[in-house]
């Protein structure tokens, strides 16, 4: 046969192999456990199932415990507590007791494992109780992987990069920020400033006994000096406790202007003290004990005298 022959058998071949139907692509199924194992007592079976038992640390494990028993057993499910540590329960529950063909009912319950450091975790014997039997069941070592490369502890913490440079418009408006900031601080400041100037300063008024005391303070030491400043301490208090204007008055007409039932007796000694001190202050004589005697009349006067005029 020659070979033209064999290319025209060949191409009918491929053509029917083309027309064949294609093998359907087995898709791998996770749904059934990696692990499960039965334990059996007399009437009582257990079955303990694990999705996983090699998962990362971001992974989890649906752990399945179903037990069949006949219909009128109390079964006891175990409470998992520390017996999975380090691994942490995430959810958990039962399914609604079932009737099975056989006559007995299945007690299922659920449990959802999450991991926590990379390594072995062993899980402990569980106990299960249907009635008076009690069944106990193998450990189950789970390893957890890091999702880190191998090598590596941790994280790398890079660096952190240096500030990237702005662009012109952007550095500009950045100065005009800045100078809008500061200008607008500068002129709170300065109406702050203006305001706090032209406040009005509180004054303090003095009562004539405070002005009178506080003056009695400041008192020369020379005689003559001490007995002009006597003087005019005794008639501003006059003045201005009994409202009694001196200007343009001698002082007969000063002591006859003065009240004389505010004074209460006191009328003629203030005359005898007020001329004396005026002839000493024109003749310069001065006895040696005048300037005392006066500085305790003028104290004497001045405390006598009630704070407020009646």
């Amino acid at each position: 046969m020659s070979i033209w022959n064999h290319r025209l058998l060949l191409i009918p071949a491929l053509l029917l192999a083309g027309c064949l139907p294609e093998k359907e692509k087995v898709t791998p199924t996770f749904s059934e456990p990696v692990y499960s194992q039965q334990y059996r007592h007399r009437s009582i079976t257990a079955i303990v199932t694990l999705s996983e038992t090699n998962i990362p640390t971001s992974g989890k494990i649906q752990l399945m415990v179903d037990v069949h028993a006949p219909a009128d057993t109390e079964v006891i499910l175990p409470n998992l507590g520390s017996l999975v540590a380090p691994l942490s329960i995430g959810d958990s529950y039962s399914e609604p007791v079932q009737s099975l063909p056989n006559k007995k009912v299945l007690h299922r319950q659920v449990w959802t494992l999450l991991p926590a450091l990379p390594g072995r975790v062993r899980l402990q014997p569980l106990e299960i109780s249907a009635g008076t039997i009690t069944l106990e069941t193998a450990p189950v070592d789970v390893h957890v992987t890091s999702l880190l490369p191998d090598g590596v502890e941790g994280f790398e913490i890079k660096d952190i990069t240096d500030p990237l440079e702005l662009l012109p418009e952007e550095e500009q408006r950045k100065q005009l920020g800045l100078i809008a900031g500061a200008t607008a601080a500068g002129l709170i400041l300065l109406i702050f400033s203006i305001k706090l100037i032209r406040r009005p300063k509180r004054m303090v008024v003095l009562t004539p006994h405070q002005k009178a005391r506080a003056a009695l303070q400041e008192l020369p030491h020379d005689e003559m000096e001490k007995i002009q400043a006597l003087n005019e301490i005794l008639l501003a208090f006059v003045e201005n406790y009994f409202n009694v204007s001196m200007a343009g008055k001698t002082l007969g007409e000063v002591c006859a202007a003065l009240p004389k039932k505010a004074l209460l007796g006191r009328r003629i000694k203030l005359e005898e003290f007020l001329t004396i001190s005026e002839q000493a202050r024109y003749s310069h004589i001065v006895s040696d004990h005048f300037p005392e005697e006066m500085e305790q009349f003028t104290i004497k006067f001045i405390n006598e005298t009630p704070e407020e005029p009646s």
